[in-house]
């Protein structure tokens, strides 16, 4: 229910963050896609993640938010461009992390029931991660893109 809670309060966070108004443009990323990118791969380092486990979820949160288009863009997230929208995803995941990882009761390198990305063998780590991936990458749609 907590994590629930704040994967909600998350993507409502992310959402007016990004979005200024409808007449003001959203706010850009401070960081580029990479730089976010190689952030978010320094703090799975440091909480835990393994190496298998950085490189598998990188390359899944990589294919994720390539799906996201930039003649898609809303007229706010427009200048910003692409590059800035992709930024937030990662940044938005990175900064729920902490939270998440502290919110379960249950051992982080246990193997997590739920599949992730087509695989069963995953950990509840891992599983956070896709969980609080997720939810930034459906606040991003909500608040940058075109519906």
């Amino acid at each position: 229910m907590m994590r629930v809670t704040l994967l909600k309060m998350a993507a409502a966070g992310l959402a007016l963050g990004l979005m200024a108004g409808a007449s003001r443009p959203a706010q850009c990323s401070a960081d580029s896609y990479k730089a976010a990118a190689g952030k978010l791969a320094a703090y799975l380092r440091t909480a835990g993640f393994t190496k298998n486990q950085v490189a598998f979820l990188r390359t899944q949160a990589d294919r994720e938010v390539r799906t996201l288009r930039a003649n898609a863009l809303g007229s706010q997230a427009r200048p910003c461009g692409i590059d800035s929208a992709r930024a937030h995803v990662i940044a938005c995941t990175r900064a729920q992390l902490p939270p998440l990882l502290a919110s379960t009761k249950a051992p982080l390198d246990s193997v997590s029931k739920q599949a992730i990305w087509g695989r069963s063998d995953r950990t509840v780590r891992e599983a956070l991660f896709a969980g609080g991936f997720y939810s930034c990458l459906g606040a991003a749609k909500d608040a940058l893109f075109v519906n």
